[in-house]
């Protein structure tokens, strides 16, 4: 188990104390509390009577502070807190855990091997992100680390509400992570078992969550036949109520012992302690499966954004820093820009209409046309009139053209349309499913139009144009033709 420091009792020269690296000064004998006797007694001597019960404060902040080791070294607190219940919050530490068991999913050896083998060279990643695969694997480590990012600010919220303090600015324990060596496996073991104690509470909590519906309907419906106004019969009327009243008593008897077996009843104590070593294991499995970007701590500052920078100076850092991925590159990505879903949404109008057989409606093209982006609507004119297609391709040819794009294309877009961050711990209950990870259907980030390069997207849509354009002709003289034929 990791033993987290005393941070808000850190030395005076400003640095946060990492576990086994303090030299202690209190002695397990006693030895060094005997020597500070006359001092403490001389601060109560010296201290006038007026000032008696100042220096009572003085002695009781110091029998606080106090501090001893316990038998695995680390520094624990001579006076036991009582832990802050969950309580209330349980659903909220739920979605907590769930976005820590997604991560460590997509951490697994089968899916890690999965990304890098099939997402990673796919047509559509390869064409529109990079080709290069140490590139690839620099930005999806980046979105790993945005994702942890998310998953520790939530912990150090969690932890600053403890009644401990030790699990108080854990923000500043996160920073020192990099330095920290703790054992590989058994760090793995440690973190893989806690997150199964903590997903079999959460599973816990989620029928807590149903049965607490349940015990509202059945309060509604208590209290409506109490208040009714019917005209029944006064018998029928009292043995419907009993009824209710009792399925009421049973029902909240079921949900009080739901409570005691979820998380509900736990401490937040407890859950952030085994969040700390849940988010040490990811922090070491990111790096040895994506590698460092030679900037550990600049990385992990991204985690406490919130806490050590000014919201002006950390977008700086982050802007000016090798943290931001495309300050690093020279293409521009639809993503960050806030345009992926806008040329998602391009890329699936062109995609149906080119699915349409027969003539195509002139407002689909009018729509099309309006929400095209300015480069490639002042392009695009120059583009038909330099680029020639053969008379004698006939429209499935032409089609056919286009699909052979849009079949890699087109998961993309939808991939973007469809994308979303976690799980929520509301949607995970109703969908009655014990699966945390990537489910079917969400893709990864670097599988969307996200990191998708600007300028190669919007080539790629101007050829579909282009290629529509004849296409809607061809259509077009093929539907006059039968006109023409049928008036004739």
């Amino acid at each position: 188990m990791m033993v987290i420091p005393f941070f808000q009792h850190a030395s005076t020269s400003g640095e946060t104390p990492l576990p086994g690296k303090m030299n202690p000064r209190i002695d397990r004998s006693g030895s060094n509390e005997t020597s500070k006797v006359p001092r403490l007694g001389s601060i109560v001597g010296t201290a006038s009577m007026a000032g008696f019960g100042k220096a009572v404060e003085i002695l009781d902040t110091l029998g606080c502070l106090m501090t001893t080791l316990s038998s695995d070294g680390g520094f624990v607190s001579r006076t036991k807190t009582k832990g802050c219940k969950i309580s209330i919050l349980a659903f909220e530490v739920a979605n907590t855990i769930l976005k820590g068991a997604s991560i460590m999913q997509s951490l697994s050896e089968d899916t890690v091997t999965y990304f890098k083998q099939v997402v990673l060279p796919s047509e559509g990643v390869q064409n529109l992100v990079s080709s290069e695969m140490s590139e690839l694997m620099r930005i999806a480590a980046n979105d790993k680390r945005e994702e942890l990012k998310i998953f520790s600010q939530e912990i150090v919220r969690f932890g600053n509400r403890c009644k401990d303090p030790q699990w108080h600015n854990l923000d500043r324990y996160f920073v020192k992570l990099e330095s920290e060596n703790a054992p590989q496996k058994q760090l793995k073991e440690t973190s893989i078992a806690e997150m199964q104690k903590l997903m079999s509470l959460v599973q816990r909590t989620t029928d807590l969550y149903h049965e607490l519906h349940a015990l509202d309907r059945f309060e509604q419906e208590y209290f409506s036949r109490i208040n009714g106004k019917g005209h029944t019969d006064r018998i029928e009327k009292g043995g419907n109520i009993q009824i209710v009243k009792l399925e009421l008593k049973t029902q909240s008897s079921y949900v009080k012992s739901l409570k005691k077996r979820s998380l509900w009843s736990k401490t937040l104590e407890e859950v952030v302690e085994k969040f700390v070593d849940i988010m040490h294991y990811l922090h070491v499995e990111i790096n040895n499966d994506f590698g460092s970007s030679g900037t550990s701590t600049a990385q992990l500052f991204v985690l406490n954004q919130s806490i050590l920078f000014p919201a002006d100076r950390f977008n700086a850092f982050v802007d000016g820093g090798v943290m931001n991925a495309e300050s690093t590159e020279s293409c521009q990505r639809l993503g960050p820009a806030g345009l992926a879903l806008h040329y998602a949404n391009i890329i699936i109008q062109i995609y149906s209409i080119v699915s349409r057989s027969g003539y195509v409606p002139s407002n689909s093209r009018d729509a099309l046309y309006q929400g095209l982006p300015p480069r490639i609507k002042s392009a695009l004119p120059n583009k038909l009139r330099t680029t020639s297609v053969p008379q004698e391709l006939t429209i499935d040819q032409i089609r056919a053209r286009m699909e052979k794009t849009l079949k890699w294309l087109i998961p993309m877009a939808v991939n973007t349309t469809c994308a979303r961050g976690f799980l929520r711990f509301s949607e995970w209950a109703k969908s009655g499913t014990e699966r945390v990870g990537r489910r079917p259907g969400v893709a990864d980030r670097i599988e969307t139009l996200y990191h998708a390069d600007k300028a190669r997207t919007e080539d790629c849509i101007l050829e579909l144009l282009v290629w529509l354009h004849h296409l809607v002709s061809q259509s077009n003289r093929l539907a006059m033709q039968k006109v023409t034929d049928q008036c004739i």
